[in-house]
């Protein structure tokens, strides 16, 4: 750990930034958009379309030419999903735009990430925040007596608050449902008692509007006074919120603007009263005496230009604020930000940024960083083909500062080093069985519920647990399926269809294809996380041929989607748009959009891969693997894929598979081919993932 320096990280930053530039350079920076939907907009006269795209070089796009109708107009991009983006428009064009031609910058992020990484060390307090954040056991500490909270934290929580206080640099790791938005509310508004000027980012505009609402929460908690004019919420917004509204900047600059103008206006009416006709003596000499008690007649133009320019009013504003929350993105293209530095820089969803923002975010951080984050979910991205780039680029910074490469290993780091390492060990989303899975296979049997501990408190008394210990439930780092009456429930479970010939069990073959119609699926279990079994319906794996590359069919695993979907409707247990349904390819994505959503008007029903949900959850997730084996003559080809398979994804595969089960508030339902898994997976780490699932029935939901 030692070795890692600030010369040389931003030596292989810089390297990593130039290759994707380069690659992103060769990706279109033109597209056709088509079928834009109008959505809730977060503020009156903001105009909001989202467009389905799986174009991965739009999300580098700062701003969009857009030509609508003959007509070019400038669009903003607001959010950016793996399968869909929503735009700003500067008008409303109609509950739908049926298509519109795109062009845009794609690499204009990226040469504002690499401008900002040239000067990084050109100043040695920069160069010694950067080394700080790599080597946090080094760092020197402060005392802050004075801590508050909502007195709903537990003692996970309440310990980060602390560290984060005393600490120059902190790392919290919050898997999901943990609170970390509510704790990271808590320490902002902690600085903010402190008089420390704070900024806090995050990858998407989204979570920086929750994550700024909840420090307007936290702020009234702690009763600090004239919020609104202490926090301010800048660049694009996609939630609607009326305390959104409140502390965006922009309306928060229009408004004082306006008063400014008025007060410039003021001004200028004394300078031209002087030359008002038939003015008497001692109007004259009241009006000079006026201006001279200003400052005489220059102090007063120079107050009057300054009033009325908007952009140096803005950036005197700006600084102001208490807090300031943006995305990553914004920080390194706003010339606003480029030159501003900060008291204290919170970062969430940290695991996710790429090491070159962490440098620039490490750089603005005067006396306190705190990387907020789940090295267990899904790492930072790159498109670059150097493997060394792409190294550099998807390398997050808990396992650049830790050297873990292993879950294991993050723990150890973690129990090492509790003076400025955090675990929230209690979460408070997930069903406990659900959430037992989860944390036996991914965190070491640390995390626990909180449904399970008000049970055992009761039971036992509450001095029985202890949040915040970080110690495991037990020593084993290798994933191995269970073996307990809980979990092991028998694999032979009863599908049965009806055809024209009446209802039996098994697979059904009709026209030589095998077909499953109107599966009935029974079962007494009312578990959270189900496993369906396809493998007695025999499926099989086709390719589109109508398009190029990889493109997988599964029909009778869209069969038995389509069933699964049908039968949640049926028996109220959540409406579309309360259901996810998650698949590892895109090109699924489309093919299931097209018979899931336009066959049966679904147009509610969320369908994309595991980046589409990141950070979100749903109420039922129904994660279909697809896979399955692939006739070829007289033989059948069982293969990997890439999601799946450590072998060649690595360690993204865990954390894939880790947000795809974490999404889920009710009901995790799994669709595989298990004698498929069996074969390809068996020993990798997935077949022993799904091997720990009970095997369970649709009618349990």
């Amino acid at each position: 750990m030692k070795q890692l320096t600030p010369e040389k990280l931003v030596d292989s930053a810089e390297m990593a930034i130039e290759s994707e530039i380069e690659a992103v350079r060769e990706r279109p920076s033109h597209d056709v958009l088509t079928g834009g939907k109008k959505i809730k907009s977060p503020a009156e006269g903001e105009v909001h379309y989202r467009f389905e795209t799986g174009n991965p070089s739009l999300r580098f796009a700062e701003s969009c030419q857009a030509t609508l109708s003959g007509k070019t107009i400038t669009v903003v991009p607001v959010e950016t999903g793996e399968e869909h983006m929503v735009f700003r428009f500067p008008d409303d064009y109609g509950d739908q735009i049926a298509e519109v031609e795109m062009e845009w910058e794609n690499d204009f992020v990226l040469k504002r990430i690499r401008d900002a990484l040239m000067n990084i060390l050109d100043h040695s307090d920069r160069r010694d925040r950067i080394n700080r954040m790599l080597h946090p056991e080094d760092a020197k500490t402060e005392a802050h007596d004075d801590i508050r909270d909502d007195g709903m934290r537990n003692t996970a929580q309440r310990e980060a608050i602390a560290i984060a206080m005393h600490q120059p640099v902190s790392f919290i790791w919050g898997p999901p449902g943990t609170g970390k938005t509510a704790t990271l509310a808590y320490i902002m508004a902690n600085y903010a008692l402190h008089r420390k000027k704070v900024l806090f980012v995050s990858n998407t505009n989204r979570a920086v509007d929750h994550g700024m609402l909840g420090v307007l929460q936290a702020m009234e908690t702690l009763g600090i006074k004239a919020i609104p004019k202490r926090i301010t919420r800048f660049g694009e917004r996609v939630l609607e919120s009326n305390r959104l509204d409140d502390i965006h900047f922009e309306q928060q600059l229009e408004k004082e603007m306006s008063s400014q103008m008025q007060e410039a206006a003021d001004l200028q009416h004394w300078l031209d009263a002087r030359n008002l006709p038939d003015l008497t003596d001692e109007q004259q000499k009241h009006i000079e005496q006026k201006i001279e008690r200003m400052g005489g007649e220059e102090a007063v133009e120079d107050q009057i230009r300054e009033l009325t320019q908007k952009e140096s009013r803005a950036y005197s504003r700006l600084r102001q604020f208490q807090v300031t929350g943006t995305t990553l993105a914004r920080v390194c293209t706003s010339d606003m930000l480029e030159s501003m530095e900060f008291d204290a820089v919170v970062i969430d969803e940290a695991s996710m940024a790429n090491l070159p923002y962490m440098l620039v975010m490490a750089s603005k951080a005067k006396e306190h960083l705190v990387i907020v984050g789940d090295p267990m979910q899904l790492p930072p991205i790159a498109i670059t083909n150097d493997q060394e780039s792409r190294s550099v680029l998807e390398q997050d910074i808990f396992a650049a500062v830790s050297g873990a490469a292993s879950a294991g290993d993050l723990f150890r780091w973690h129990d090492a080093h509790p003076e400025f390492t955090s675990f929230f060990d209690i979460q408070y989303r997930m069903q406990s069985d659900l959430a037992r899975v989860i944390s036996e296979v991914f965190y070491e049997g640390r995390l626990r519920s909180a449904g399970d501990i008000e049970a055992e408190d009761h039971q036992y008394g509450p001095e029985k647990h202890q949040s915040g210990s970080g110690k495991p439930h037990h020593g084993s780092d290798e994933l191995q399926p269970r073996s307990d009456k809980r979990h092991s429930r028998s694999t032979d479970w009863h599908i049965e269809f009806e055809d024209d010939r009446g209802t039996r069990a098994g697979s059904a073959r009709q026209g030589g294809k095998d077909m499953a119609q109107d599966v009935q699926l029974v079962s007494d279990s009312a578990a959270s996380v189900a496993l369906i079994d396809s493998s007695s319906l025999r499926p099989s794996l086709r390719q589109d041929k109508n398009r190029k590359g990889f493109q997988p069919v599964n029909d009778i695993h869209a069969t038995l989607l389509n069933d699964v979907v049908r039968r949640i409707l049926v028996e109220n247990r959540a409406r579309l748009h309360e259901i996810g349904i998650i698949v590892p390819f895109r090109s699924t994505v489309w093919q299931l959009r097209k018979e899931l959503r336009g066959k049966n008007r679904w147009y509610d029903l969320e369908i994309g891969t595991i980046h589409t949900f990141q950070g979100r959850e749903k109420k039922i997730i129904i994660l279909d693997t697809v896979m399955s084996g692939e006739p070829r003559g007289r033989s059948v080809h069982h293969y990997s894929v890439r999601p799946f398979d450590e072998a060649k994804n690595g360690l993204s595969v865990p954390r894939l598979l880790n947000v795809a089960f974490s999404r889920s508030r009710e009901k995790l339902v799994v669709l595989a081919d298990m004698q498929h898994i069996k074969r390809v997976y068996g020993q990798k780490f997935l077949g022993k993932l799904l091997g720990r699932l009970p095997v369970q029935e649709v009618s349990s939901f």
